[in-house]
C-alpha cells in the first residue's frame, strides 16, 4: 500500500479510492551510508522516490 504520492504512471501501481475512512499521513525517512554500494534495483527505487515532488 502506498499514498497518492506514489508516482504517476510507474508499471504496476494501481490506484483505489477508499472512501468512509480518515486521512492517513504517513511519513518516510531514508538514510544511507556513503560507504555502501547501492544493488541496481536498490538504486532505481531511490530514481523513483527522488522524482516525487511534493
Amino acid at each position: 500500500m502506498v499514498t497518492e504520492l506514489a508516482p504517476k504512471g510507474e508499471n504496476g501501481i494501481k490506484t483505489i479510492n477508499i472512501t468512509g475512512v480518515p486521512t492517513l499521513n504517513t511519513y518516510t525517512f531514508i538514510q544511507l551510508r556513503n560507504d555502501v554500494h547501492l544493488t541496481t534495483i536498490q538504486q532505481k527505487i531511490l530514481n523513483i522516490i527522488n522524482r516525487i515532488k511534493i
